[in-house]
């Protein structure tokens, strides 16, 4: 077998068995324990499985569940994110996207442009690493301690701004209040004078599936007032999703449960970046298409 072929064996080994460890692999393929640990490391990195705790069992990850959840419900994830994007983006105004993580980063793959004199352009396409932004960090606070690890190896954050979180503890302490309110802020860490809003997809184990997110030019999306409210509309529309690919129906109507009560914001009324800019032609809102 040559490398392809082993790791597509370890990710069945793993969806039949439900966890494997390194010397079952090496048993079974069979090969050298150095050689099944990097093909595992290799399956890690690119999300079909996850390891919780150095020297544990390799479980399932994000993208293999996510397999699971298409081939269960039978319904198309485009079908089902795509006018769930649409109503949100309606009722809001901003720049509406959906993303998914890629090891350390994150894809943008749905983007809706923002309305107004002076909308934000879309980020469909583009790929940034996960911790500049708010749909990133929603997608890995729920990211178990182990995952976060192997996504983020030698725990190094690059910076995109002077707001960028680079220091690992504190990127751990905010992930842990996402993770306890449901939802993630963030404002000029990934693009200077953008802020931004984003809720969690999470698989029926907990797992990170992809995250909704808005996007706008501050002053927009600093004030606690607005950006609860914002956070409850995305709450509500990530149920939605997940609804929808548990129960394969789509079009339906449903009552979906939040997936946590948006009235927690840890942070002052408004969350102001200083430095904003006066007009969106600078050269660092590339990330958005402009």
């Amino acid at each position: 077998m040559n490398s392809t072929q082993m790791a597509l064996r370890v990710v069945l080994l793993v969806a039949q068995r439900g966890s494997v460890r390194l010397t079952e692999v090496a048993k079974e393929l069979p090969v050298a324990p150095s050689t099944a640990h990097r093909i595992l490391a290799n399956c890690v990195s690119a999300g079909y499985v996850r390891q919780d705790e150095a020297g544990g069992p390799y479980l399932a990850g994000p993208h293999l569940y996510e397999i699971a959840l298409r081939m269960a419900s039978g319904v198309d994830m485009n079908r089902v994110i795509a006018p769930v994007l649409d109503e949100v983006h309606e009722k809001l105004g901003f720049t509406t996207s959906y993303a998914a993580l890629e090891g350390r980063r994150i894809r943008f793959l749905l983007s809706l442009v923002g309305r107004g004199a002076h909308p934000l352009g879309s980020q469909m396409g583009q790929v940034h690493p996960a911790h500049w932004f708010a749909a990133g960090k929603a997608m890995l606070a729920f990211c178990s301690p182990g995952e976060l690890a192997s996504r983020i190896s030698g725990r190094h954050l690059s910076r995109a701004t002077e707001r960028t979180v680079v220091d690992w503890d504190e990127l751990v302490r905010q992930l842990d209040l996402v993770r306890a309110r449901g939802w993630a802020a963030s404002v000029g860490e990934g693009v200077a004078g953008v802020s931004e809003v984003s809720a969690p997809v999470l698989t029926l184990g907990g797992d990170p599936m992809g995250a909704i997110s808005v996007a706008a030019f501050t002053p927009r999306l600093t004030a606690k007032a607005e950006i609860l409210e914002v956070a409850g509309v995305l709450l509500d529309a990530a149920s939605t999703i997940q609804w929808t690919l548990r129960n394969g129906t789509v079009g339906q109507p449903v009552q979906p449960d939040r997936l946590a009560q948006p009235d927690r914001l840890d942070e002052p009324d408004r969350l102001d970046e200083p430095d904003r800019p006066d007009h969106p032609d600078r050269p660092d809102q590339a990330a958005y298409g402009g």
